[in-house]
């Protein structure tokens, strides 16, 4: 593999669905065995594999350990696996007899993973100790976004039987819920800022932007359709954009200052997804063309300047990544530390097709290709 211009490792998902972890210097640290690629998205009862297939990898805070599901041998159910960055340690943290993994996201601590399963018509959360091993479960429902608050409670977005649907702040270790005003409108992953959460409700007569906690709320804007909202990374600033339903591209992308409540239309059309750069100063936006099914990435700054960076058919994985954007964007993020690169799987328009995984510099350079993957995820600054 090619490793020009890394500032960070990687953790790359293989043809073959091999886990590839790749350090900064170039350097493989870690790889597992063969498998069938085939297996991942057909049925888990199909031919005996000697080795598993890997889906999803999540770089800890401390970029010491990856996590991802595996699924192994015929006969064998799925797995959450813990795996340190030199291969030499590995831990099987759950495996699911009766449920679909989907979703894994670290503690700010390193000392737990929050996971995301499906189990019939509903989705469950439930929280795994890495120290003790022992899976705590929290809560149930359908739909069911989250995302870490802080070491002991988790910002959920549930429904419930009833069709009831709550914004919570979930303790952890007492699975106590603290209701956030309001009910909750049509959107996916509530915000973190600071010591509240940023979410859609229903409230005052309208749909609009919230931003609360326990004990106060603040009306941020007056939103109409599906939402997607992500903080700037020094959390001043949240990009909020909105689509008419869930098969439709976003619109009205914008920055809302969190001071003053003023916002700025961006120069996008529209989009697929969006990300902030690490240092705040720009989004990089992803629009895709529904017919041919590629995707043009750009870089749009905040005064409004677009820079086209490349066009790509996405692999499958990035696909998925792209629908629920929001909820990997943190977690498994495709954009390097140092906000000079992104890392995106599939065919490279202006390469004849050739398909791979790639290394897009921010800054204009030619497209560098890392090798083969179906999924490249950046791990922290070094």
């Amino acid at each position: 593999m090619a490793s020009s211009g890394l500032t960070a490792n990687m953790a790359i998902i293989r043809p073959d669905r091999r886990l590839h972890l790749l350090g900064a210097n170039g350097k493989s640290l870690f790889q597992t065995g063969p498998a069938d690629p085939t297996l991942l998205y057909a049925s888990w009862t199909g031919p005996e594999q000697d080795l598993g297939l890997y889906s999803w990898p999540t770089w800890s805070p401390d970029g010491t350990q990856v996590a991802c599901f595996r699924v192994p041998r015929q006969g064998q159910t799925p797995e959450l696996i813990v795996h340190t960055s030199d291969g030499v340690l590995s831990q099987i943290l759950a495996q699911f007899d009766d449920r679909i993994p989907i979703y894994c996201q670290w503690s700010p601590d390193g000392k737990s993973l929050a996971l995301l399963c499906q189990v019939e018509e509903r989705l469950a959360l439930s929280r795994i100790s890495l120290a003790t091993g022992v899976e705590h479960p929290l809560l149930k429902g359908s739909p069911l976004f989250f995302t870490w608050a802080d070491c002991d409670h988790i910002a959920c977005f549930v429904g419930e039987t009833n069709n009831r649907v709550r914004m919570a702040l979930l303790n952890i270790r007492t699975r106590a819920m603290e209701l956030l005003p309001g009910q909750p409108g049509n959107f996916c992953t509530p915000v973190v800022l600071g010591d509240k959460v940023a979410y859609v409700a229903h409230r005052e007569g309208g749909l609009s932007v919230w931003m609360a906690n326990q004990h106060e709320a603040r009306r941020l804007m007056s939103i109409h359709g599906l939402a997607a909202l992500m903080p700037s990374p020094n959390q001043k600033l949240l990009a909020v954009a909105t689509a008419e339903n869930e098969r439709s591209s976003y619109r009205k992308l914008r920055i809302l200052d969190l001071e003053t409540l003023a916002f700025t239309s961006m120069n996008v059309p529209a989009c697929e997804a969006f990300f902030w750069t690490p240092d705040g100063e720009a989004l990089l936006v992803a629009e895709m063309d529904r017919r041919s099914g590629v995707v043009a990435w750009s870089r749009v700054t905040l005064d409004g300047e677009v820079n086209h960076l490349g066009d790509i058919k996405p692999s499958r994985d990035l696909r998925f990544y792209l629908r629920f954007f929001e909820q990997f964007a943190t977690s498994h993020p495709i954009i390097s530390p140092d906000g000079k690169s992104l890392l995106l799987p599939g065919e490279l328009d202006r390469t004849g097709n050739e398909s791979g995984l790639w290394r897009i510099p921010l800054d204009g350079a030619p497209p560098v290709r890392v090798g083969e993957g179906l999924l490249g995820i950046w791990g922290p600054a070094p």
